[in-house]
Protein backbone atom coordinates (compact mmCIF):
# COMPACT_ATOMS: atom_id res chain seq x y z
CA UNK A 1 0.00 0.00 0.00
CA UNK A 2 2.83 2.39 0.81
CA UNK A 3 4.61 1.72 -2.49
CA UNK A 4 1.43 2.15 -4.54
CA UNK A 5 0.60 5.42 -2.83
CA UNK A 6 4.05 6.81 -3.47
CA UNK A 7 4.11 8.40 -0.05
CA UNK A 8 4.33 7.24 3.57
CA UNK A 9 1.23 5.70 5.04
CA UNK A 10 -0.47 8.46 7.02
CA UNK A 11 -3.26 7.09 9.19
CA UNK A 12 -4.91 8.33 12.36
CA UNK A 13 -3.47 6.85 15.55
CA UNK A 14 -6.62 4.78 16.16
CA UNK A 15 -6.39 3.14 12.73
CA UNK A 16 -2.68 2.45 13.17
CA UNK A 17 -3.35 0.87 16.55
CA UNK A 18 -6.13 -1.27 15.06
CA UNK A 19 -3.84 -2.49 12.27
CA UNK A 20 -1.03 -3.23 14.72
CA UNK A 21 -3.34 -5.23 16.98
CA UNK A 22 -4.90 -7.11 14.08
CA UNK A 23 -1.44 -7.92 12.72
CA UNK A 24 -0.36 -9.32 16.09
CA UNK A 25 -3.53 -11.36 16.42
CA UNK A 26 -3.13 -12.81 12.92
CA UNK A 27 0.50 -13.71 13.65
CA UNK A 28 -0.60 -15.51 16.82
CA UNK A 29 -3.32 -17.33 14.86
CA UNK A 30 -0.73 -18.31 12.26
CA UNK A 31 1.44 -19.86 14.97
CA UNK A 32 -1.56 -21.71 16.43
CA UNK A 33 -2.65 -22.94 13.01
CA UNK A 34 0.84 -24.27 12.27
CA UNK A 35 0.81 -26.10 15.60
CA UNK A 36 -2.59 -27.60 14.76
CA UNK A 37 -1.30 -28.67 11.37
CA UNK A 38 1.81 -30.23 12.87
CA UNK A 39 0.21 -31.97 15.85
CA UNK A 40 -3.28 -32.65 14.49
CA UNK A 41 -4.62 -31.53 17.89
CA UNK A 42 -8.42 -31.36 17.65
CA UNK A 43 -8.83 -29.44 20.92
CA UNK A 44 -6.43 -26.79 19.68
CA UNK A 45 -8.19 -26.79 16.30
CA UNK A 46 -11.46 -25.99 18.09
CA UNK A 47 -9.68 -23.22 19.99
CA UNK A 48 -8.40 -21.78 16.69
CA UNK A 49 -11.96 -21.84 15.34
CA UNK A 50 -13.28 -20.02 18.42
CA UNK A 51 -10.44 -17.52 18.23
CA UNK A 52 -11.42 -16.90 14.61
CA UNK A 53 -14.99 -16.16 15.65
CA UNK A 54 -13.80 -13.83 18.40
CA UNK A 55 -11.50 -12.05 15.96
CA UNK A 56 -14.33 -11.71 13.44
CA UNK A 57 -16.49 -9.97 16.07
CA UNK A 58 -13.61 -7.70 17.05
CA UNK A 59 -13.00 -6.82 13.39
CA UNK A 60 -16.64 -5.94 12.83
CA UNK A 61 -16.52 -3.60 15.84
CA UNK A 62 -13.30 -1.94 14.64
CA UNK A 63 -14.67 -1.47 11.11
CA UNK A 64 -17.85 0.08 12.47
CA UNK A 65 -15.80 2.48 14.59
CA UNK A 66 -13.77 3.42 11.50
CA UNK A 67 -16.91 4.06 9.44
CA UNK A 68 -18.44 6.12 12.24
CA UNK A 69 -15.34 8.33 12.37
CA UNK A 70 -15.42 8.55 8.58
CA UNK A 71 -19.09 9.57 8.58
CA UNK A 72 -18.29 12.17 11.23
CA UNK A 73 -16.25 14.07 8.66
CA UNK A 74 -12.82 13.52 10.24
CA UNK A 75 -10.45 14.51 7.43
CA UNK A 76 -7.57 12.46 8.84
CA UNK A 77 -9.76 9.36 8.59
CA UNK A 78 -10.96 10.22 5.08
CA UNK A 79 -7.44 10.66 3.70
CA UNK A 80 -6.26 7.21 4.74
CA UNK A 81 -9.51 5.27 4.74
CA UNK A 82 -8.89 3.35 1.53
CA UNK A 83 -5.41 2.33 2.65
CA UNK A 84 -6.63 1.36 6.11
CA UNK A 85 -9.46 -0.76 4.73
CA UNK A 86 -7.17 -2.41 2.17
CA UNK A 87 -4.67 -3.47 4.83
CA UNK A 88 -7.38 -4.35 7.36
CA UNK A 89 -9.23 -6.59 4.90
CA UNK A 90 -6.02 -8.24 3.71
CA UNK A 91 -5.23 -9.27 7.27
CA UNK A 92 -8.79 -10.50 7.74
CA UNK A 93 -8.49 -12.65 4.61
CA UNK A 94 -5.26 -14.18 5.89
CA UNK A 95 -6.94 -14.94 9.20
CA UNK A 96 -9.85 -16.54 7.37
CA UNK A 97 -7.52 -18.74 5.36
CA UNK A 98 -5.98 -19.97 8.60
CA UNK A 99 -9.41 -21.29 9.57
CA UNK A 100 -9.16 -23.77 6.72
CA UNK A 101 -6.35 -25.54 8.54
CA UNK A 102 -8.38 -26.11 11.69
CA UNK A 103 -11.47 -27.04 9.64
CA UNK A 104 -9.46 -29.71 7.87
CA UNK A 105 -8.22 -31.19 11.13
CA UNK A 106 -11.71 -31.17 12.66
CA UNK A 107 -13.22 -32.87 9.60
CA UNK A 108 -10.58 -35.62 9.56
Amino acid sequence: AERRGGQPLALPAEDLATLAELHQRVLRRFDLAMTVLTNRDTALARAVQQDGEDLKSWCIQRQRAHYQRLAGGDLTVQEGSTRFLELFNALRRISGLLNAISHTILLA
